[in-house]
């Protein structure tokens, strides 16, 4: 027999989760214009706008580590990542060119995050769940966004969490 596990967000006070994703990445070279194929050493990486998170956990879920070699695809790339979490309602960046680098800023504006309520699931507490969550996000807090790649993620632990234990049943989620 299969069984149903279910891991819901609730807005508080019933509000309805509305709105739309704006994808606006928006790059600007304040002195040069460089063609997109050409690289520089990465020497910086900034985040601004941010509440909830810390500027190194933007900065790591950006994916971009000083020291590399860049370009516009790769500081593209990077607001891309940022994106797909679901944490963040825009992003956008601008970037420096200094002589012995480039120094980028990513320009954030975070999504609603929503508490995480765990229902149907009678085999396993919610403290175990949260943090085989924590052990893949490690920022998690009991919110998520309602939708994105860190949606997926929380999903996959509890998955583990749940076969670790030799249960085979469903899950779901829903904002």
């Amino acid at each position: 027999m299969r069984s149903t596990c279910s891991f819901t967000g609730r807005a508080i006070l019933g509000l309805a989760l509305a709105g739309t994703l704006h994808l606006s990445t928006a790059a600007s070279a304040r002195a040069q214009t460089a063609s997109t194929t050409a690289t520089a050493t990465l020497r910086q990486v900034h985040a601004d706008g941010f509440r909830a998170l810390s500027e190194a956990t933007i900065v790591s879920l950006a994916g971009l580590a000083p020291g590399a070699q860049v370009g516009k695809a790769e500081l593209q790339a990077g607001a891309d990542r940022l994106l797909q979490t679901g944490l963040f309602a825009t992003v956008s960046y601008n970037f420096q060119t200094h002589n012995d680098g480039v120094a980028v800023t990513y320009h954030i504006e975070e999504a609603q995050l929503l508490p995480v309520y765990f229902d149907n699931m009678p085999w396993i507490s919610d403290s175990e769940i949260a943090e085989a969550i924590r052990a893949k996000i490690s920022f998690f807090d009991g919110r998520l966004p309602a939708e994105g790649a860190l949606i997926d993620q929380a999903s996959d632990a509890i998955s583990a969490l749940l076969n670790a234990h030799g249960l085979q049943v469903g899950l779901e989620h829903q904002p």
